[in-house]
């Protein structure tokens, strides 16, 4: 049924489970040793805020630009910033977007 062995299985599927939270832990281990946890619960109060709110402006602005496109695509970003064109100031925005996926 399976043709991968099960020690890579479980090496792929924990690598993959850890990606998105590895940092979220780090940090929840780093709050506990803080010296006023009310200033460091602030801090992490402030930061996951900060990260909605860039998020939702995210996803809002693919939505506004792209309309009922944005599904289709797999990088919706990369596909908006291609279509940002301020005159002859503000143009090519989508290699900057690119520096950034590959980059992460």
């Amino acid at each position: 049924m399976l043709d991968v062995p099960i020690g890579k299985l479980l090496w792929t599927s924990h690598a993959t489970a850890i990606f998105p939270f590895g940092d979220a832990v780090a940090f929840l281990m780093v709050l506990a040793f803080v010296n006023k946890p009310e200033k460091g619960r602030s801090a992490v109060f402030k930061g996951v805020l900060i990260a909605g709110l860039v998020l939702i402006g995210v996803a809002v602005r693919n939505a506004a630009v792209l309309g009922q496109m944005n599904p289709i695509y797999t990088y919706p970003t990369y596909i908006t910033a291609q279509v940002i064109d301020v005159g002859d100031v503000l143009t090519r925005v989508e290699v900057l977007v690119a520096i950034n996926l590959i980059t992460m």
